[in-house]
């Protein structure tokens, strides 16, 4: 009875889930289930990382023309053929950065269908070079562009002859038909950030450094260029806006200007006539026919004498002017209505 009584018989009376010891029971038990999933998890990455290297993806059927020699297709630019050669040289920019986006980063394209790994399609292509070409030879170069392989072959571009190892010659080809060649080109964000991670990690050295620093300097002025412009194009838009604008004000102003002329010389014509009917008027009621005789009787002569020389002035002054402007209403209006006449068969 001892024996079943004693506490510490972790046989008979088992370990408690109350209180803290639950708490530390159901902590233990999530913490083993969470690293059994993070161990499945990291051997899933690595198995993925072996694929990789083994040249395992999954890729759609390559094509024959991934064989052949670029620099005897004749339907290929021979400027592009120059760009591919200039990969040959190991300052090359371009070649260091294509090298380490397909062997370093092991990154992928765009083929026009689907994504594709670089370094698996890279290692696809070699083992089909190994297997059918070359069946009975352990050859481990048959794609490079490893500078050290000498050299025996020729291309000839333009009277231009560069010499090269026939590995580098399947590798250009592969580059060239596969598209990565033109992907990786066109693709500036990809060649910038690219760029910019070897140089963080201390890739560029020498004259690939210099380089880089022009490529950085040529792509910040190509986008102030672009910047302007589009600023440009945007000031023309409004400048034409606004030159627009301004002559239809103008012309508005013009024949509001025209209008107003016209009518301010009629209605100063229409002030002097009723002026001078208020003088025939006023002129009439002063000599009406009771001072007949009085006028008959002043003579001419006399009535020129006794006249003021500064009035007689003003009044010669006046009518000459009231002359002009009549005359000039008279041709406006004789205008307007010619041009109305003229213009109203056009319009209609």
């Amino acid at each position: 009875m001892e024996y079943l009584a004693n506490p510490f018989n972790h046989s008979i009376n088992s370990y408690s889930n109350d209180g803290i010891c639950g708490v530390f029971n159901s902590a233990s038990l999530y913490l083993f289930y969470y690293i059994i999933f993070l161990i499945s998890m990291k051997l899933e990455d690595i198995q993925i990382q072996e694929d990789v290297l083994e040249g395992n993806c999954d890729i759609r059927e390559i094509s024959n023309m991934v064989f052949d020699n670029v620099f005897e297709d004749e339907t290929v630019d021979e400027q592009v053929k120059k760009d591919l050669t200039s990969l040959l040289d190991i300052n090359s920019l371009e070649r260091y950065y294509i090298l380490y986006y397909i062997f370093k980063k092991r990154g992928s394209f765009y083929d026009g269908e689907s994504d594709i790994n670089t370094y698996a399609y890279y290692k696809t292509v070699v083992n089909d070079w190994r297997n059918i070409y070359f069946p009975n030879d352990n050859m481990n170069l048959i794609m490079s562009l490893d500078d050290s392989l000498e050299n025996d072959y020729q291309i000839v571009i333009d009277n231009l002859i560069y010499d090269c190892n026939m590995a580098h010659v399947r590798f250009l080809s592969w580059l060239y038909y596969s598209g990565i060649y033109g992907y990786l080109v066109d693709r500036q964000d990809i060649k910038t950030t690219v760029l910019n991670d070897m140089n963080t990690k201390t890739l560029l050295k020498g004259n690939l450094f210099l380089k880089y620093q022009l490529y950085l300097i040529a792509m910040e002025n190509q986008e102030n260029n672009e910047a302007n412009n589009e600023t440009k194009d945007i000031l023309v838009e409004e400048g034409n806006i606004l030159t627009t604008t301004e002559e239809e004000n103008q012309d508005e102003v013009a024949n509001m200007d025209a209008e107003d002329l016209v009518d301010e010389l009629a209605d100063e014509s229409d002030n002097e006539e009723a002026d001078d009917n208020e003088e025939a008027n006023y002129s009439e009621n002063d000599y009406t026919i009771e001072n007949e005789d009085e006028l008959k009787e002043r003579s001419i002569a006399e009535d020129f004498s006794n006249m003021n020389e500064i009035t007689f002035a003003s009044k010669l002054f006046t009518t000459v002017r009231n002359i002009t402007i009549r005359t000039i209403i008279s041709t406006w209006k004789i205008i307007k209505e010619e041009a109305t006449e003229l213009f109203h068969t056009v319009l209609d």
